[in-house]
């Protein structure tokens, strides 16, 4: 049952990757170098006092800022997808929510 949930979810993953890589593709979506310099002045920041330590360690390995790249261009296909999106409300019960897996089982 483990391995079955695995890859259901490594699937899920994967086919998200390609979708998110497509739309990145056809909106010519990429990550500039001032957003990059953003993403890593955050990351700095997540940790007080040391926010030297971290800015000198991306600064000196390169492929290290490359990792944040991904979730930078991840956060403006969200965003793109959002502003395209056309949002409705409408009441959902917390069981429908939860799904088969994880609904309270009720005894009688």
């Amino acid at each position: 049952a483990l391995r079955a949930e695995c890859r259901a979810m490594a699937a899920r993953r994967i086919r998200l990757r390609l979708l998110f890589t497509e739309i990145a593709r056809i909106h010519r979506l990429e990550v500039t170098e001032a957003e990059l310099a953003a993403a890593v002045r955050r990351e700095a920041a997540r940790h007080p006092g040391r926010e030297a330590e971290v800015l000198a360690f991306y600064r000196n390995r390169p492929e290290a800022a490359d990792e944040l790249r991904g979730p930078v261009l991840e956060e403006k296909i969200v965003d793109l997808v959002l502003s395209h999106a056309r949002i409705t409300e409408h009441e959902v019960p917390p069981e429908a929510l939860m799904g088969p897996r994880l609904s309270p089982r009720l005894s009688t």
